[in-house]
């Protein structure tokens, strides 16, 4: 995970020119080598140095900077533990910008550590670019009093919604499974270039205009390469530590309980994925049943809790009679498969790639 502690404070307006060609440099390679999955090594060693001086200098690459206005809502359109999201406009269309929020310890706003990890969060979106992702049109630096700049993580607005909102509006089961897969391609090429996404989940899966899901919520996204760091050591927002806490695999949850290091992999993400699928198929949270009445943070504990004295525990099974078979089209092999990408042994999940080899996912027509 990024370590904020190995970036030095500088002052926005006191960055050597140097700095402005370097990352601007290194942006231009790694744009060569972003799409080339066969030179991902090479990129990532690029995306590592780039990273490290445009997140200690707080200089996002000037190819990824948006040039014209965006007119932003004054009215957020989602809220989250982290950061505040408003609809806006750029050159004639709907666009989704995102701002984090870091407090210091007596309340004010962070703005140095919002800009390190909004480039943080950027850079890694932007070298995720393909199939199966969310578009990263870049950042947008607007003046807001009384804290001066903001940085914002554009994105283009997706009409359909998040995937959950989008189940909700077209029943059946005919959707399922073609989503799912396409999160499958997604996670796979995000795998390939060594990146961890973090927070597979609903709220993170958009759907575009063709129908198509895409991933996109990096805030909790890392390097594979990332040294891992525990939560009493850890220097960023609360919220992109780790994900949502009922879709964490259990190595993360005991990690998080024993003030332990995690090491986000993407065996951890496969768990994440298993766990969407199941909230897909039952409309229904994993471990749902577990304090459902509690404030969420209680609720989180109780299910790190219920996991960590139970090795068997796993989302519970609905009913062969509930609506998730005889309406959401789940299957014996559907849950069999979430099953064994729910292993208690990290290294016995399946991978991506090999889910996505399933034949759940073959014999299907775009």
């Amino acid at each position: 995970m990024l370590d904020m502690n190995t970036f030095p404070v500088v002052h926005p307006y006191a960055i050597e020119p140097s700095a402005h060609l370097a990352v601007d440099e290194l942006q231009r390679v790694l744009h060569t080598h972003a799409h080339q999955t066969s030179a991902f090594r090479v990129g990532l060693a690029v995306l590592v140095a780039l990273r490290r001086i445009s997140c200690s200098q707080r200089v996002p690459p000037s190819a990824l900077i948006l040039g014209s206005p965006i007119v932003i809502s004054a009215t957020t359109c989602d809220v989250s533990q982290d950061s505040d999201v408003f609809p806006g406009e750029y050159e004639g269309n709907k666009v989704i910008c995102k701002r984090l929020r870091v407090r210091t310890p007596v309340g004010e706003r962070n703005t140095i550590a919002e800009d390190t990890w909004a480039i943080h969060e950027g850079l890694l979106w932007f070298y995720c670019q393909g199939p199966g992702v969310l578009s990263f049109l870049g950042y947008y630096i607007h003046e807001e009093a009384p804290s001066g700049t903001a940085l914002y993580l554009v994105s283009p607005y997706q009409e359909s919604g998040t995937l959950l909102e989008h189940l909700k509006v077209y029943k059946g089961n005919s959707r399922r499974i073609s989503l799912i897969r396409d999160v499958v391609k997604g996670l796979d090429s995000l795998h390939e270039k060594g990146i961890i996404h973090g927070d597979i989940r609903g709220c993170n899966i958009f759907i575009n205009e063709a129908g198509h899901a895409l991933i996109g919520g990096f805030g909790c996204a890392c390097l594979s390469s990332d040294r891992p760091i525990s939560v009493s050591r850890y220097p960023g927002p609360p919220g992109s530590f780790i994900g949502s806490i009922p879709y964490q695999p259990p190595e993360h949850l005991d990690a998080l309980r024993n003030d332990k290091f995690v090491f986000p992999s993407a065996s951890a993400d496969i768990y994440s994925l298993a766990c969407l699928m199941y909230e897909m198929y039952t409309g229904l949270s994993p471990f749902h049943e577990i304090s459902p009445r509690r404030l969420p943070s209680i609720r989180a504990c109780h299910i790190m809790e219920a996991i960590a004295t139970d090795r068997s525990r796993i989302p519970l099974k609905p009913d062969e009679q509930d609506l998730a078979y005889h309406e959401n089209g789940l299957t014996s092999e559907i849950w069999a498969l979430m099953e064994e990408s729910w292993d208690r042994d990290a290294q016995r999940r399946p991978s991506a790639r090999a889910i996505g080899g399933h034949p759940l996912f073959t014999d299907i027509s775009d």
